[in-house]
This record gives C-alpha cells, structure tokens and sequence, in this order.
C-alpha cells in the first residue's frame, strides 16, 4: 500500500472481506461453529470447536457482523458456547469453559470430569 487512499479501500473492505472469509469457514447447518482453515484441519482441529467459536464471535462483534445476525442465530450462537461451561457447583471448575475435544488432544491424562 503507497499511500493513505489504498489503506483507506483496504480498510474500507476490511469488514466484507472478512465476513465472507468467516462465511468459508462455518460449518454449514451449524450457526456459530467454525472449522480452524479452509482445507488440512486434522485430528483434534476437525473436532474442537469452542475456541474457533469464541473466536468467530469476537471477529463478528468487532466488525458489527453480530449486530446484522438476526436475534435467533445470536441465541443459538450463544447456547452453543454455553454448552461448554461447568455448570455443577461442586466441580472444581464452576463456571470456567472448557472444550473436551481440544483438552483430549493436547493432554489425554487430565480428567476435567465433565
């Protein structure tokens, strides 16, 4: 980029470039839900889906792509995160988020006990 006007177009279509990327990357039928890249996710990047979800919002709310989700998608968004929290009082992780998918790959001996 030589100049102001070219980071101004990029900046300018930053928002839709970005959009129609995380468009590639959800997981058809699956609001919310997105794939780690477009092609040679393996292993636990297939199953693990709570990072890249968090991630996929935070992208959203940032750009103003949540605000243009109609209301049902950004509940169903949102259940589908929370089915990732601890909700016994008891657990010594109350309340945290957890992905069993991506703790069995990175380290198989911790029992999360969820």
């Amino acid at each position: 980029m030589d100049n102001l006007s070219d980071t101004k177009t990029w900046f300018n279509g930053l928002r839709d470039n970005v959009g129609q990327f995380m468009g590639q990357l959800q997981i058809p039928g699956q609001v919310g839900q997105f794939r780690p890249c477009l092609d040679g996710a393996i292993g636990t990047g297939k199953k693990a889906t709570l990072s890249f979800s968090c991630f996929g919002v935070t992208i959203y709310y940032t750009l103003g792509l949540w605000d243009a989700l109609p209301p049902a998608e950004q509940t169903q968004w949102i259940e589908f995160m929370r089915s990732f929290q601890f909700l016994d009082k008891l657990h010594p992780y109350h309340s945290s988020f957890s992905d069993p998918y991506l703790l069995a790959g990175i380290a198989p001996a911790i029992d999360i006990g969820k």
